[in-house]
């Protein structure tokens, strides 16, 4: 439902709304707004409930083993600079996915149309033809 509202909206735009954009950057744009909506609904509420985990088992682990549960909380509020530098780079890497994807969709596209154009105009004898001369 969010793709089609989407692409509808994308379909309503004004060609100067449009200008700058391929077919495929609008179909990469739409699917992975789609997909970015997903994951909000999905794990959106990791923001609030892992900080507040974090809490709640530190003290429960100074609470079971005492003062040496202090090296595992270190530990464990250590590692999170780490996730973040890990999770930064991986959002490089999909924009630069992204980035193929769009060019990848634009030369499919512009195949499709082409074979479209040849097959309404009826120009495939023609192509044919001219293929098997050389």
């Amino acid at each position: 439902a969010v793709v089609s509202a989407a692409h509808g909206h994308v379909l309503s735009m004004t060609p100067r709304g449009r200008s700058g954009l391929t077919s495929g950057e609008i179909t990469n744009l739409v699917a992975v707004d789609a997909q970015k909506l997903f994951e909000l609904a999905q794990e959106g509420h990791y923001s609030w409930s892992c900080p507040l985990a974090m809490v709640i088992v530190s003290v429960l682990l100074l609470l079971e083993i005492g003062p040496a549960a202090i090296v595992g909380i270190v530990t464990m509020f250590l590692i999170v600079p780490m996730v973040q530098y890990v999770v930064k780079r991986m959002m490089i890497l999909r924009k630069l996915r992204a980035q193929a994807a769009d060019e990848r969709v634009e030369s499919i596209s512009t195949m499709l149309s082409g074979i479209r154009f040849t097959k309404l105009n009826r120009y495939e004898e023609r192509f044919f033809v001219r293929v098997m001369e050389r």
